[in-house]
């Protein structure tokens, strides 16, 4: 080599997880951490396959700096870390349960999220969010997990929810729309553990603004979800009541979900 040449830009390494070429902070492939990283809540060293630090729990891929955990934010990022490990143990032992079904072309045995690089449980490949900011990443998976919500797919959603909570966790500052995506995502998989996190989201977002219609569908569905039919019917009763005013603000949320907002209302007005 020449002196005073230009070094050669170092080899993209494999990925860890599905081999794929990679050179940034996550696979392009299939979402993993990629290289040495560092946990962005404690700072300790996490292996290249880690999705959660061994110090403190936090997720290894969420991308959300220090800060991010503080303040008021605090209390539901304890919650969604709790959460995620939660639906990573579910997912497991539900997936390793169905391991017969591997040799027909079903799930891979105990494959737990993000395993392999595979079809993602019938759900298709993750998408590639490497090159999206942490908004536009936090929606594509959102959307993902919603349309596999419309399809009856439980198997994909639970497949995709632990990456969809880590990446809209991530999005500061945490509006009532990004808390509704959150309530949403758990319970898209339609465990009722995970409506705690569903309510906590619902009664954050209502602590800002009591009519608040995106907090009182939250508030249903995770009453819904855990059988609890009395809070469930005051949170539709609710509903319905702020409706007419409510949906005549000039609020975003409202506008991006008004077909979630709608059935939740067709819900309440037919409930007995």
């Amino acid at each position: 080599m020449a002196t005073g040449s230009a070094p050669l830009p170092a080899a993209a390494a494999p990925c860890s997880r599905c081999g794929a070429a990679t050179n940034g902070r996550f696979c392009a492939e299939c979402g993993a951490p990629a290289g040495a990283a560092r946990c962005r809540r404690c700072d300790s060293a996490l292996s290249a396959s880690a999705r959660y630090c061994h110090r403190c729990g936090a997720p290894a891929d969420s991308g959300a700096r220090p800060s991010a955990w503080r303040g008021n934010a605090l209390p539901w990022g304890i919650a969604i870390t709790c959460g995620l490990l939660l639906v990573a143990v579910l997912a497991t032992n539900r997936f390793a349960e169905k391991a017969p079904a591997a040799a027909a072309g079903g799930p891979t045995p105990g494959g737990a999220p993000f395993a392999g690089g595979g079809d993602a449980r019938g759900g298709g490949r993750p998408p590639d969010i490497s090159s999206m900011s942490p908004k536009d990443a936090a929606d594509r998976l959102f959307d993902r997990v919603m349309r596999l919500k419309e399809e009856g797919k439980l198997d994909s959603i639970r497949f995709f929810a632990p990456m969809a909570l880590t990446a809209t966790a991530s999005v500061q500052p945490a509006d009532a729309d990004v808390r509704f995506h959150l309530g949403a995502i758990a319970l898209a998989t339609q465990d009722t553990a995970m409506a705690g996190m569903a309510r906590a989201q619902a009664d954050t977002i209502l602590a800002g603004r009591g009519t608040h219609l995106l907090g009182l569908i939250l508030g249903a569905q995770a009453s819904a979800l855990t059988g609890n039919r009395t809070a469930q019917k005051q949170f539709e009763q609710r509903l319905v009541a702020a409706s007419a005013k409510e949906l005549a603000l000039p609020l975003d949320e409202y506008l991006q979900h008004r077909p979630v907002i709608d059935d939740a209302l067709r819900t309440a007005r037919s409930a007995p």
